[in-house]
């Protein structure tokens, strides 16, 4: 195993409680690296965008939970960060509930392409020089100019 945890950032929820295929495309990619076994967990972060006033019955961390168990991954091996709101709260969440009390150092962060600029900067600035982070890219399919406008 080359890292301590791969996580996993929400990008919204279905009013059915069920996750965008965008999040879909990140968790299938969290899978596929975790049955490479590059990681002996994943952590799926967020619980509901903070421009989102509805309460749905799941987070979507759970959701994400649901659908990573899905596709063949043990629900002992996922651990979910239920408080973040924004990218911000992914980081310093996930650091403080897992990375921290584990002394994990070592992390693979999946997200979205138009999504990954900030989520390097935020992520590198809450963990700090002491951690080992490779962020993963996935595509979204948008056009660069729609990527651009989403930064």
């Amino acid at each position: 195993m080359m890292f301590d945890a791969i996580i996993v950032l929400g990008g919204g929820i279905n009013s059915d409680s069920s996750i965008p295929k965008i999040v879909k495309k990140r968790v299938d990619t969290a899978v596929k690296l975790y049955k490479k076994r590059i990681a002996p967990r994943i952590i799926m972060s967020g619980k509901w965008s903070i421009n989102t006033t509805k309460i749905f019955p799941l987070t979507e961390a759970e959701a994400m939970e649901k659908y990573a168990v899905s596709r063949g991954v043990s629900r002992d091996d996922i651990l979910t960060e239920k408080e973040s709101r924004d990218t911000l709260g992914n980081a310093y969440f996930t650091k403080i509930t897992f990375l921290n009390p584990a002394k994990w150092k070592n992390v693979v962060v999946v997200t979205t392409d138009f999504h990954v600029q900030r989520t390097r900067f935020l992520f590198k600035k809450v963990c700090g020089d002491s951690y080992k982070i490779k962020f993963v890219s996935v595509p979204s399919g948008f056009s660069a100019e729609k990527i651009k406008s989403e930064k």
